[in-house]
C-alpha cells in the first residue's frame, strides 16, 4: 500500500487501468474459453455415459436373445420329443405295437387289445384323443413297475380308471384293467380339393 501511495497520480491511474484491463482480459478468456471448454467437456461426458449406457442395453439385449434362442431351441426339441410318442397313423396298431415292446421288457401278461374310440380334445380342437381299456396281469411289485413305466412313457398321455383285484390268488397274481389315453397327432392340412399323391409303382 505504501508504495502505492508514493507513485504519481497519473502513473498511479495507469498502474489502475493496467489491472482493470488485465482482470477484464482474464476474465474473458475464462467466460469465452475455460468455461466453453468446460461446458464442452461436459457435454462430451454426457454424451460418453449416454453411448455407455446404449452399449450396455445392446450388450444385455444380444445376450437375452442368445439366451431366446437357445431357450426356442430346447421347446422346439421338446415339441419334437412330444410328437414322436403320439399316436400316429392307425391308432389300434399303433398302440398294439407300443404295449407289445414295452410288455416285452417287464413280466407281465397283456390281454387281448380291443380296437378303441376317437374323442375330441377340447383345448386343442385340431387334435383328437384315442382311449383303449388294457387288462394287464402280473405280480404285485411288477405290475407296479409296469403301470409307472407306461405312464412316464407318453408325455401327453393319461391313465384313467385304474383298477386291481386278484387273478391267481394261488399264484399270486393280480390283474389291472386301467384306460390309456393318447394324444393323437393331428394329419397336416391339405388344400381344399387337392388331389391325392399316387403312389409310384
Amino acid at each position: 500500500m505504501k508504495f502505492l501511495k508514493s507513485l504519481p497520480k497519473d502513473k498511479l491511474q495507469k498502474l489502475i487501468l493496467i489491472v482493470i484491463v488485465s482482470l477484464t482480459a482474464v476474465g474473458a478468456v475464462v467466460n469465452f474459453y475455460v468455461l466453453k471448454n468446460l461446458e464442452d467437456m461436459g457435454l462430451k461426458k454426457a454424451e460418453i455415459t449416454k453411448l455407455k449406457d446404449q452399449i450396455a442395453s445392446a450388450e444385455a439385449l444380444a445376450k437375452e436373445e442368445a439366451n431366446n434362442t437357445v431357450l426356442r431351441e430346447r421347446i422346439v426339441e421338446f415339441l419334437k420329443v412330444q410328437e414322436e410318442r403320439m399316436v400316429a397313423g392307425d391308432p389300434y396298431s399303433w398302440i398294439v405295437r407300443e404295449i407289445s415292446l414295452l410288455a416285452e421288457k417287464h413280466p407281465v401278461t397283456i390281454g387281448s387289445l380291443s380296437p378303441g374310440i376317437k374323442s375330441p380334445y377340447t383345448p386343442k380342437p385340431k387334435y383328437e384323443l384315442y382311449t383303449t381299456r388294457l387288462d394287464i396281469t402280473g405280480k404285485y411289485d411288477d405290475l407296479g413297475r409296469f403301470v409307472t413305466v407306461l405312464e412316464n412313457l407318453f408325455p401327453t398321455g393319461q391313465l384313467r380308471n385304474l383298477s386291481m383285484n386278484v387273478a391267481d390268488a394261488a399264484r399270486g397274481d393280480c390283474r389291472i384293467n386301467v384306460d390309456l389315453v393318447l394324444l393323437i397327432h393331428p394329419k397336416p392340412p391339405t388344400a381344399a380339393g387337392e388331389p391325392e399323391k399316387k403312389k409310384s409303382a
